[in-house]
């Protein structure tokens, strides 16, 4: 089964405006609620869009993003709170 898109994301109000935003657009997002449960997704799931929330639980949102990067090569990894150039601008990526 391949995803779309993957958000890292504990359950609160934020996630489900997030959610819903993204499902109003068409779009089929798979949740996770923590990093580790993310990571075991992608044995699975092959996203092209990959949200991190700022507190995704262990390892931490910066080694999340770097894992998700290097196991999902052609992906963009944004990490929700820090738009830094290399989170929003991916050339990798068709997003």
């Amino acid at each position: 089964m391949n995803a779309s898109m993957l958000i890292i994301e504990r359950p609160g109000t934020f996630r489900d405006a997030l959610v819903s935003e993204i499902e109003l657009s068409g779009a089929s997002p798979h949740v996770r609620d923590d990093a580790m449960d993310a990571l075991a997704t992608l044995q699975v799931l092959s996203p092209k869009l990959v949200l991190v929330s700022e507190d995704p639980g262990p390892p931490g949102a910066s080694s999340v993003c770097r894992l998700m990067r290097t196991k999902l090569a052609g992906a963009t990894v944004f990490r929700l709170g820090d738009a830094s150039l290399r989170d929003v601008l991916d050339d990798q990526s068709p997003f």
